[in-house]
């Protein structure tokens, strides 16, 4: 019988200097297009959401996301994906919202990251929220921080499918804010066709464990990965959203019932 130590090494020994790479090369639209990626990314998003529970008003939320994905050093030998999301959200006359644009609270994750020969990748970091809004009503006034987990299947051709989820949990921060413990989950399959092009879902969920408030929302979009002036490599994506279920809107003030997304990612490092 293994010991319990000798098997939890093993582990250990497996994560760090396991076999590398994948049993087929991914094509740049993969790379670009997937939420556990080893590409390096400078990506805008806008959200626009014209219908929202809880409010007359429309709403809309610019999200300017970077990624970067290092690969193993001799120093360090795990690849490691870092996304930072900074965001300015235009909020919507509510109940427990004024209306006005200003600086969101920004988010942070760090995966270290897996290669699976067999199977595609999975990774396991950090998560973190910082307090940057600049109004009450745009952020959640708390310091947070928790465990992030990322799986991503590739071994199906011109498929991919997967998860990214993040428990974000509240230490410190603004005394008249609500303490915070949530998960978000964002479920993904993505099908490549034709060149460099992609059909793609990937709404993420919100369970809030302290208020008992869920939003499951749904969504399908298109996405392109192509070259542009001096070869630069852009990828574009097309996205409507749907809030299937929701019962936050009383807690929030408000919550986004129809989305559309745009959003541009400009790829480094390919």
């Amino acid at each position: 019988m293994i010991k319990p130590k000798t098997l939890f090494f093993v582990l250990i020994a497996s994560f760090f200097y396991g076999q590398d790479g994948f049993g087929r090369t991914e094509t740049l639209s993969e790379r670009a297009s997937n939420p556990i990626t080893n590409l390096s990314q400078f990506q805008l998003e806008n959200d626009f959401s014209p219908k929202n529970f809880g409010s007359h008003d429309s709403a809309n939320m610019i999200s300017i996301k970077p990624l970067i994905a290092l690969n193993k050093t001799k120093f360090f030998p795990i690849e490691q994906l870092m996304r930072i999301k900074f965001q300015i959200p235009t909020l919507p006359l509510s109940a427990k919202t004024k209306e006005g644009t200003s600086l969101g609270d920004t988010q942070f994750f760090d995966l270290f990251v897996k290669e699976e020969p067999s199977w595609g990748r999975w990774g396991i970091g950090p998560a973190a929220i910082f307090p940057t809004a600049t109004t009450l009503d745009a952020g959640q006034g708390k310091w947070q921080l928790g465990p992030a987990l990322g799986v991503s299947i590739l071994k199906f051709p011109d498929w991919q499918m997967g998860f990214l989820a993040q428990n974000p949990i509240s230490f410190a921060g603004n005394s008249h804010k609500a303490k915070q413990n949530y998960l978000l989950f964002q479920p993904f399959i993505i099908y490549h066709f034709l060149k460099n092009s992609y059909v793609i879902s990937n709404g993420e969920w919100t369970i809030d464990w302290l208020s008992q408030t869920k939003q499951i929302p749904v969504n399908i979009g298109i996405g392109h990965t192509g070259s542009f002036i001096n070869n630069l490599k852009v990828d574009s994506l097309l996205q409507f959203e749907y809030m299937a279920y929701q019962n936050a809107t009383k807690s929030a003030g408000y919550v986004n019932q129809y989305t559309i997304q745009l959003s541009f990612s400009i790829l480094f490092g390919e």
